[in-house]
Protein backbone atom coordinates (compact mmCIF):
# COMPACT_ATOMS: atom_id res chain seq x y z
CA UNK A 1 0.00 0.00 0.00
CA UNK A 2 2.84 2.36 0.75
CA UNK A 3 4.34 1.85 -2.69
CA UNK A 4 1.04 2.86 -4.30
CA UNK A 5 0.89 6.04 -2.24
CA UNK A 6 4.52 6.98 -2.96
CA UNK A 7 4.02 6.32 -6.68
CA UNK A 8 0.89 8.48 -6.73
CA UNK A 9 2.68 11.35 -5.01
CA UNK A 10 5.62 11.03 -7.41
CA UNK A 11 3.29 11.11 -10.41
CA UNK A 12 1.49 14.17 -9.04
CA UNK A 13 4.82 15.96 -8.66
CA UNK A 14 5.67 15.06 -12.26
CA UNK A 15 2.30 16.45 -13.38
CA UNK A 16 2.82 19.72 -11.50
CA UNK A 17 6.27 20.10 -13.05
CA UNK A 18 4.89 19.48 -16.57
CA UNK A 19 1.19 20.43 -16.57
CA UNK A 20 0.84 19.97 -20.33
CA UNK A 21 1.39 16.22 -19.95
CA UNK A 22 -1.75 14.49 -18.61
CA UNK A 23 -0.38 10.95 -18.34
CA UNK A 24 1.18 11.40 -14.85
CA UNK A 25 -2.13 12.79 -13.56
CA UNK A 26 -4.07 9.80 -14.86
CA UNK A 27 -1.48 7.41 -13.46
CA UNK A 28 -1.58 9.19 -10.08
CA UNK A 29 -5.37 8.88 -10.02
CA UNK A 30 -5.07 5.21 -10.85
CA UNK A 31 -2.54 4.62 -8.06
CA UNK A 32 -4.69 6.55 -5.58
CA UNK A 33 -7.67 4.51 -6.64
CA UNK A 34 -5.79 1.27 -6.06
CA UNK A 35 -4.63 2.58 -2.69
CA UNK A 36 -8.16 3.57 -1.61
CA UNK A 37 -9.60 0.30 -2.86
CA UNK A 38 -7.00 -1.75 -1.01
CA UNK A 39 -7.45 0.35 2.12
CA UNK A 40 -11.24 0.19 2.20
CA UNK A 41 -11.73 -3.39 1.06
CA UNK A 42 -9.00 -5.13 3.05
CA UNK A 43 -7.92 -2.91 5.92
CA UNK A 44 -10.96 -0.84 6.85
CA UNK A 45 -13.68 -3.49 6.63
CA UNK A 46 -14.32 -3.38 10.35
CA UNK A 47 -14.69 0.42 10.36
CA UNK A 48 -17.00 0.46 7.34
CA UNK A 49 -19.20 -2.20 8.90
CA UNK A 50 -19.53 -0.07 12.04
CA UNK A 51 -20.85 2.90 10.04
CA UNK A 52 -24.51 3.20 9.13
CA UNK A 53 -25.11 1.13 6.00
CA UNK A 54 -21.76 -0.65 6.39
CA UNK A 55 -22.22 -3.43 3.86
CA UNK A 56 -24.00 -1.17 1.38
CA UNK A 57 -21.32 1.52 1.70
CA UNK A 58 -18.54 -1.04 1.26
CA UNK A 59 -20.23 -2.52 -1.80
CA UNK A 60 -20.74 0.92 -3.37
CA UNK A 61 -17.10 1.86 -2.79
CA UNK A 62 -16.01 -1.42 -4.30
CA UNK A 63 -18.20 -0.96 -7.38
CA UNK A 64 -17.26 2.71 -7.90
CA UNK A 65 -13.57 1.96 -7.64
CA UNK A 66 -13.89 -0.76 -10.27
CA UNK A 67 -15.77 1.59 -12.62
CA UNK A 68 -13.21 4.37 -12.17
CA UNK A 69 -10.38 1.87 -12.63
CA UNK A 70 -11.71 0.73 -16.00
CA UNK A 71 -12.27 4.35 -17.08
CA UNK A 72 -8.66 5.25 -16.19
CA UNK A 73 -7.27 2.25 -18.05
CA UNK A 74 -9.21 3.11 -21.21
CA UNK A 75 -8.25 6.80 -21.03
CA UNK A 76 -4.60 6.00 -20.39
CA UNK A 77 -4.41 3.50 -23.23
CA UNK A 78 -6.06 5.93 -25.67
CA UNK A 79 -3.69 8.69 -24.61
CA UNK A 80 -0.66 6.46 -25.07
CA UNK A 81 -1.93 5.16 -28.39
CA UNK A 82 -2.38 8.69 -29.74
CA UNK A 83 1.22 9.53 -28.78
CA UNK A 84 2.66 6.46 -30.48
CA UNK A 85 0.81 6.73 -33.77
CA UNK A 86 1.94 9.59 -36.08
Amino acid sequence: MGALLITAIHSLIQFFLRPTDNIPLVFACLCLLFFLREFTVDHMSFALLALAGGFVLRTKLNFLSLCWYSYCIVFLSLKLQSRVSP
